[in-house]
Order: C-alpha cells, then sequence, then structure tokens
C-alpha cells in the first residue's frame, strides 16, 4: 500500500510540476506511458470520487 501510495504521489507532482512548467514539455499518449498509469487509473478514479462526494456534502 505504502508503494501505490508514493506511486500515486509521483504521478501528481509529475502532472502538476509539468502544468507549471514554462518549458514545452509534454506527456505523450504512447504505449509505454499508457502501461504505466493502467494500474493506477481504476485507484484514482475511486480516490476522486470519494473527494468529489466529500466536499459536495459541505
Amino acid at each position: 500500500m505504502i508503494k501505490i501510495l508514493k506511486n500515486i504521489d509521483k504521478i501528481r507532482n509529475v502532472l502538476v510540476h509539468l502544468r507549471e512548467s514554462r518549458e514545452n514539455k509534454v506527456i505523450l499518449p504512447t504505449s509505454r506511458n499508457e502501461n504505466l498509469i493502467k494500474p493506477y487509473l481504476y485507484l484514482l478514479f475511486r480516490i476522486s470520487e470519494k473527494v468529489a462526494i466529500h466536499f459536495e456534502k459541505k
């Protein structure tokens, strides 16, 4: 579980810092990148649902 959380944190950091970067870096939709992120997609989807539901109630 700790490894999964660390990997999700790494994915998040890459996406956030890439977006904030002034450089012209792009994460390409390659087969390699798809295979790297695929194991986390369902988990990230469920986490985002839980966050959305939690903040919708406030």
